[in-house]
């Protein structure tokens, strides 16, 4: 093999990883499938959600299928091959979670600052809950979600105490919930 070879396939084995590395922890993080009322992203499974692709049969989605649409529609559309592994992470939950839209503004804003990002997104998860209060239900498993990957990218621990503690715990939550 050359050494042009290997300068042109090195790059992109990297590219690839950084996804490959981002994609599993996300996956377990967004779960099988789900149908429940409440949720204002509708029927999902691998966290591909009907309000997103009403095309799509949501009950049939495979986990290679979830795999496609995460690469060709969130991580390559907001270009996360190109910037810092640790933000790219960051960047791509905050797209799947609320959407590529809310992912472009922030990146526009922090760029590839994990910790702003991280911060910028638990603030809208607070403005979420406070002007829709029904969305309390899944402000903990949003928090916890920043928790892990804060966890996962090697952020110090500190940064969590500024987390969106504010949000009142759900009146309707049975204890494990709570």
């Amino acid at each position: 093999t050359s050494t042009l070879h290997h300068h042109v396939t090195l790059p992109l084995q990297h590219m690839s990883n950084t996804f490959d590395q981002a994609i599993g922890p996300l996956l377990d993080a967004e779960g099988g499938y789900v149908n429940d009322p409440t949720d204002r992203g509708g029927e999902t499974k691998w966290g591909i959600s009907k309000r997103a692709y009403p095309q799509l049969n949501i009950a049939a989605i495979t986990e290679d299928d979830a795999r496609a649409i995460y690469r060709r529609d969130y991580w390559d559309r907001l270009g996360l091959d190109d910037v810092d592994p640790s933000a790219g992470r960051v960047l791509f939950n905050i797209a799947v979670n609320s959407g590529v839209g809310q992912a472009g503004r922030l990146q526009e804003r922090y760029g590839d600052n994990p910790e702003a990002l991280i911060e910028a997104q638990r603030a809208h998860y607070k403005r979420i809950v406070e002007n829709d209060p029904s969305q309390i239900r899944f402000a903990k498993g949003w928090n916890a979600r920043m928790d892990n990957l804060q966890a996962e990218i090697g952020l110090p621990s500190e940064i969590a105490k500024t987390r969106t503690d504010a949000i009142p715990q759900d009146p309707l939550a049975t204890p494990e919930q709570a």
